[in-house]
This record gives C-alpha cells, structure tokens and sequence, in this order.
C-alpha cells in the first residue's frame, strides 16, 4: 500500500511564498537603502568568462576621483590592442605634467557592461577623452558577470525604451546578483570575492593602466618582440568623422555589416549622451584583426554616423597601410591568436595612432 505523499502546510506554503517575495523585492529594498555601493558592485563578480580586472576597475571607477586625460572602454580586443601605460608616458611628454590613462576592457563583447562602466566612471570623475571599441560586432549576449554589477534602478530611464520583457530579464539579473551583494555589504571586503592568489595578477593591470598585455606568441608558438615600428601617420590619415565631414580616404568603407540589436544601439546612445552631458570627448576605435592584414580598407559601420550625426571621429587605418612591408610572419609575431593583438602588437598599435589620441585631447 502506497504511502500518503507529504504535503506542505498552509503556513509551509506561505513561508516558501514569503521568502520567493522576499528575493524577489530584494533589488528594490536594497535600492531603496542606497545600496549596493559602486564598490561591491564591480568587486564582487567572480574569475571566470567574461572577468575584467576587479580591483583596477573597482580602485579606478569606485575610488579614484582625481581626472582622467584618456580612459578606453570596450572588448577583449580592445583590451589589448593598447598599452596605457606607454600612451600615458607619451601623452605626459606632450601635456608637460602627468598624464592619467586608464583602460576598462572585458574579455565579453556586451554592451550594457560597457554603458554601466561609462555611467559610473562620468558620474565620479572627469574625462577629456573617452575611447570606445565601438567595434563591428554586435553584443555575445548576456554577459554571464552582469548579475553582480547591473544597476536595474539606476538604468532604469535610460533603458525606458527597451520591450517590457527585456527590462523583466534584466532586472532577474538583479534578482541573481542581489544575495551575494547583500552578503557583500554586511560582511565588508573580504566577503567580495577576491582570490589572493590573483593578488600580482591585478597588481600588473595598475602597472599597465589597465591594459591587459599578453606575451604569447601567434597560436601557441613562442613570443618574441622583434622590435617593429609602425608606418608615421598623420591624424587626418587616422581619423574619420563621416563622408560628409571627412575628405574621401580610399582606405575606408562604409556599410551596414553585422546588424546591432535594439538593445545596443540603445546602449551606444546612451553613452554617446552621458559623454556629451559631461563634456567629454567621445571617440571610436577599431584595432586590427589578424585576417584582415591584407585589406585595402577598413570597414565601418553606417549607423554611428547617421545616429551621431557624423560627430563622431573614429581612430582607423587600413591593415594594407598598417602593416605595410611587413611579412606574414613579422604580422604574426604582434598577435597571439588572429583577434587579439601580443604585447608586442600593443606597443607597434599604439605607436601607429597616438598621434590621433594626441590631436583629440588637443581639440578639446
């Protein structure tokens, strides 16, 4: 004879609906209290897909509030397309006093991470010149850390636009995140997820400003700078602002390409906003892909130019001029897989268009 299933009680049933509320409402009354800070927020996403380096963004966008000459915002092949660190030295050189450079790169391509950086950043401190990957991809999807740094409330307006089912899944991110957040804010520090074992890991990211350099060679084969210096360019040469406000450069097509979804357009306007609200200037960028180093042009999107009204310069350069009188092998040695630039490669890609950098930060 079967035995009679146990059945939850009337109070059971109200205590398991109470606690379902409770996490529910939880991003909501923890709002409502101001929390969680800027800090918990970005310290405490965990090591894994999609990590950025916790602490730099954490000291550079919660803490730091002194301005920022250049900050560089987007993707892992952005990451480590730049070395800040150099740039910093060179723009120090140009300004007469030191220069503050900071890069906020993700190995995950999505833009809400991307729109929250710029939001907090901008809120904090002062920028000049904001450098985004705006890159011609659309985003991965949803980024598997936004759990932890996504402001529902504070996004909230600016995101008013999206479906009613989107704004539903992004405040279940919030939902996800707010437990360990909660834990977070009671605990203090050490409850924010920060293996020491990655102590000297994080320290490097302060030593490069944020750049994450990579001293791997091509596909697994042995790294060696060997010392390449890129082509001299002038900036008129490396920056396009639209074929109505730029002469017609032979090295630069413009198209559609991958279509962005509504979310990321939303997403780049918003940023494109807050940095006209802040006064800083807002430039694009598009570091170089190892298969395109025999393209005569470069390809950029169409939309920024009819969103933006062309007002927005991006820093490009054909691969065919970029690497001009350089071998296969030579282009091999500034990469360590075909999407993402070596430490050697930072430093020949840095060279190649800091003269752009510098003539946008003068422009201001």
């Amino acid at each position: 004879m079967a035995e009679n299933p146990v059945r939850p009680t009337s109070k059971e049933k109200l205590q398991f609906l109470a606690v379902v509320c409770g996490l529910l409402l939880l991003p909501a009354v923890m709002h409502a209290f101001g929390l969680p800070s800027v800090e918990a927020r970005y310290s405490t996403a965990s090591e894994g897909s999609g990590t950025f380096s916790h602490r730099f963004y954490t000291q550079e966008i919660a803490i730091e509030t002194s301005p920022l000459d250049l900050a560089v915002v987007g993707s892992s092949e952005d990451w480590t397309a730049l070395d800040c660190a150099a740039l910093e030295g060179r723009l120090a050189k140009k300004l007469g006093r030191p220069a503050r450079v900071a890069c906020f790169g993700s190995d995950w391509r999505h833009r809400n991470l991307y729109y929250t950086v710029v939001r907090d950043l901008l809120a904090r401190r002062k920028v000049s010149l904001l450098l985004y990957g705006v890159g011609t991809e659309a985003s991965n999807g949803e980024h598997p850390q936004s759990r932890f740094w996504w402001d529902f409330f504070g996004s909230r307006e600016d995101l008013a636009e999206l479906p009613w089912a989107r704004m539903a899944a992004l405040y279940a991110q919030s939902v996800l995140g707010a437990p360990r957040l909660l834990l977070a804010t009671l605990r203090g520090n050490e409850a924010y997820g920060l293996d020491p074992r990655f102590t000297e890991g994080e320290a490097s990211y302060v030593r490069s400003r944020g750049s994450l350099r990579r001293a791997e060679g091509f596909r697994g084969k042995p790294f060696a700078d060997l010392g390449l210096e890129p082509p001299r360019f002038t900036p008129a040469e490396l920056i396009y602002r639209s074929p109505a406000l730029t002469p017609a450069r032979d090295d630069v097509t413009v198209n559609s390409q991958v279509p962005l979804t509504e979310e990321d357009v939303i997403y780049d306007e918003q940023i494109f906003r807050m940095a006209e609200r802040a006064g800083t200037r807002l430039a694009f960028f598009l570091p170089p892909y190892y298969g395109e180093r025999t393209n005569a042009q470069a390809g950029l999107r169409r939309y920024p130019f009819e969103r933006f009204g062309g007002g927005v310069p991006t820093i490009v350069v054909a691969c065919v001029k970029l690497f001009a009188g350089l071998s296969d092998e030579k282009i091999e040695s500034l990469y360590y897989n075909p999407s993402h630039l070596n430490a050697a490669g930072a430093r020949f890609y840095t060279e190649a268009i800091a003269p752009a950098i510098e003539e946008l930060l003068d422009a201001r």
